[in-house]
């Protein structure tokens, strides 16, 4: 039997997924990457102000205003200014997810400087991966890791397809 490599069908298959469920997606793999691999490594301060970030992007892209999304942003920068290095790793990942969600309206407003490339949910399902390794350490631990972590993004993938039609 040939070996189904997780990570690379997930990378297909969020190929296909337009802008819109991508954005989503990119916040629900922070979200996840968050909790799962953060448990018990991110001081819980951190974790909430890194996910009230990813809830602030979710309420803009629902059509809520760019206020609250500044103001999450910030306080996830000066909460994340005090972190160890580990957790500031692992919660870097929601920034990424807000830039792909959100990067050309908050650039828009004034939030962040404009850049040339705004990452992809790919990218961001690739950094969630390598976040799970690193976490876990070398070896078969942090293998098996990532690829936990990209069995539970096709979960999520899979959750978020609607039915053809509806």
């Amino acid at each position: 039997m040939t070996a189904i490599v997780l990570p690379r069908v997930l990378r297909g298959l969020l190929e296909e997924v337009d802008e819109g469920a991508a954005a989503g997606l990119a916040l629900d793999f922070a979200e996840q990457c968050i909790r799962d691999t953060g448990a018990g490594v991110v001081p819980a301060g951190l974790a909430e102000t890194a996910i009230g970030y990813l809830a602030a992007a979710r309420a803009h892209l629902g059509g809520g205003g760019m206020a609250e999304l500044a103001s999450a942003h910030q306080r996830y920068f000066d909460a994340r200014d005090h972190a160890d290095q580990l957790p500031a790793v692992i919660t870097w990942i929601a920034v990424i997810a807000v830039r792909v969600a959100c990067q050309r309206d908050m650039e828009a407003a004034g939030v962040v400087a404009r850049v040339r490339h705004v990452p992809t949910v790919a990218g961001v399902a690739d950094e969630a991966q390598a976040i799970a390794g690193l976490a876990a350490g070398k070896g078969d631990d942090g293998h098996r890791a990532r690829w936990e972590a990209a069995r539970r993004q096709l979960v999520l993938l899979i959750s978020a397809v609607p039915v053809p039609g509806s």
